[in-house]
């Protein structure tokens, strides 16, 4: 077999993908230890299934691609995990995610719990958060149809938070697991010829982790991470601000300021721009965020 330039970039790729699975999962396991000293905070949540019933798969992929653009305009990058909480779910890691903006998300999505994370001396201190949905209301400016219900976040969201717990159960405690664990996404392959060979289709599971909550006891009043939390990498004064699309008045002015963040949250999501140039365009989009705000407030 003659080795091309294009047959040797792929066999590269083979390589680097075959990897991909092992890279993630020790990622992920530095993260929530604590050992990656850039993250000094951490969510895992999810869009999908609101108040945990399961919603038909074409209205979890209309959230969860509204979630990614929220995540993108707000300045955070994500990876998807997979998971069994009595049944399979994805869920998102986001570093660098304030306590503040995880509730508003989970809020927004009806979830009953997510995760956060906080640097707590040379390690990590995970909390299971409860909203409290007794006041909840549907944002009509989401089609039930199209995204299942999606709720107005109120000026304050109220958690409940489980006791702390500092243990990350790795793969070697959970392979065994039948519930409540999350996972690298699983990796399948089509059937094809390697190496002169014929390689089946086949699939390899990704390596499962948990954090070791006691899901029995919770806390009266929601936790505070550290006040001294250094500042996330890339996304400076990390308070998301939310602008309902219905209070936009309809202004010159204002459209400007949308086409302008519409534009802006496209480059930040291109794969082929370097980090500094993401993140001088996030503190623009940031400013101009405020301005719309502003202008929002005024039309009231």
């Amino acid at each position: 077999m003659k080795l091309t330039t294009k047959k040797l970039k792929k066999m590269i790729a083979e390589v680097l993908k075959e990897s991909t699975q092992n890279t993630t999962y020790k990622r992920i396991m530095n993260t929530l230890q604590g050992d990656v000293e850039s993250i000094d905070q951490v969510a895992i949540l999810t869009p999908s299934n609101p108040d945990a019933q399961q919603i038909p798969q074409e209205q979890n992929d209309a959230r969860a691609e509204e979630f990614e653009k929220e995540l993108a305009a707000a300045g955070y990058g994500f990876r998807i995990v997979s998971g069994m909480y009595e049944g399979p779910e994805d869920s998102y890691m986001i570093p660098h995610m304030t306590l503040e903006d995880a509730k508003r998300f989970a809020y927004k999505y009806g979830q009953q719990s997510f995760i956060h994370s906080s640097r707590d001396g040379e390690g990590m201190s995970h909390n299971l958060e409860y909203p409290d949905f007794s006041d909840s209301s549907i944002d009509p400016s989401y089609d039930e149809s199209v995204y299942g219900p999606v709720f107005q976040v109120p000026p304050q969201v109220n958690i409940k938070s489980s006791v702390p717990a500092t243990n990350v159960l790795g793969h070697d405690q959970m392979s065994q697991a039948s519930d409540y664990y999350s996972h690298v996404p699983d990796k399948t392959w089509d059937a094809k010829m390697k190496g002169g060979e014929e390689r089946p289709a086949g699939q390899k599971a990704g390596k499962r982790f948990s954090i070791d909550f006691d899901f029995d006891q919770t806390g009266m009043q929601g936790y505070n991470p550290e006040d001294d939390l250094d500042d996330p990498r890339y996304v400076r004064e990390a308070k998301y601000i939310f602008i309902k699309s219905s209070d936009v008045p309809n202004t010159l002015e204002a459209r400007k300021l949308v086409e302008a963040l519409q534009e802006i949250s496209k480059q930040i999501v291109e794969s082929n721009r370097l980090g500094s140039s993401k993140y001088y365009s996030r503190l623009r989009l940031r400013g101009i965020k405020k301005q719309l705000a502003k202008l929002v407030a005024e039309s009231k």
